[in-house]
């Protein structure tokens, strides 16, 4: 299985799906990263210019721990996702279009757009309008870094399916990954709050499971065909929690 992933910045994906990528890797999945910007701003405590081969350097440091060896760098300018002008944007979008072309991946992940950052929302405006044009049935999978995924139906970027993922067994290795960003661990404690995150999901949606062996979990959510979606189910040994997020039909639940 080919998957290509689309991150704002270079530790987005392994923070918000870093157990899921180490699932998919023992797996035997194929997995491209895709960096869209530099990163220049994800730090006030190293200058500018400094910062962004650091982060390069780091990400480079999380793919060798992981096990990744194909990426694409955009290098837009960290924050500029949601405003880029029309000759940047169509620039970008050829160059999207290129990689998923070449790259012809069976599941392509994004951000959901509800994690309400700027580059986050650029980010999955972008590519979903590219996957659209030229690969409609492809599978599509949201992550959420930050935020309590919002995969409620009455809200906006509602997905098909909803997943609970176990990564309980690969909890530490992706902890350790996160910390090979270094510039941003000087910053907050990312791999502390994932973890704690990660404990938080497989708490409060355990309660609706009787087996209660879940202790470190991510969410995702899924788009694509029922055939598409049930095959990764399979894959990743997903719990779906679909009529948890998005409520139960006959619950008669309204805004």
């Amino acid at each position: 299985m080919k998957i290509l992933i689309f991150q704002p910045h270079n530790n987005n994906a392994i923070i918000g799906m870093g157990g899921t990528i180490l699932r998919l890797k023992e797996k035997g999945a194929k997995i491209s990263y895709v960096y869209m910007t530099d990163g220049r701003h994800g730090t006030e405590l190293i200058p500018e210019e400094k910062i962004i081969e650091y982060r390069k350097q780091e990400g480079q440091d999380e793919r060798e721990f992981v096990g990744i060896s194909d990426y694409h760098q955009f290098n837009l300018e960290d924050g500029t996702l949601s405003k880029l002008d029309d000759e940047q944007k169509d620039k970008t979008k050829q160059k999207i279009r290129e990689i998923i072309e070449t790259e012809n991946p069976d599941v392509v992940f994004m951000p959901s757009r509800t994690n309400m950052h700027e580059d986050y929302m650029g980010c999955h405006d972008i590519v979903k309008d590219i996957l659209l044009q030229i690969k409609p049935n492809v599978l599509i999978g949201k992550y959420s870094v930050w935020l309590m995924p919002d995969f409620y139906e009455k809200r906006k970027d509602t997905p098909k399916n909803v997943f609970l993922i176990d990564v309980t067994q690969q909890t530490e290795k992706k902890l350790q990954a996160i910390k090979k960003h270094i510039s941003q661990e000087r910053e907050a404690d990312f791999a502390g709050i994932a973890n704690l995150i990660s404990e938080y999901y497989a708490k409060i949606y355990g309660t609706y499971r009787k087996d209660r062996t879940i202790f470190r979990a991510e969410v995702l959510g899924f788009d694509g065909t029922d055939e598409d979606i049930e095959n990764i189910s399979k894959l990743l040994d997903a719990i779906d929690i679909t009529k948890i997020t998005h409520g139960r039909e006959d619950a008669e639940i309204t805004d």
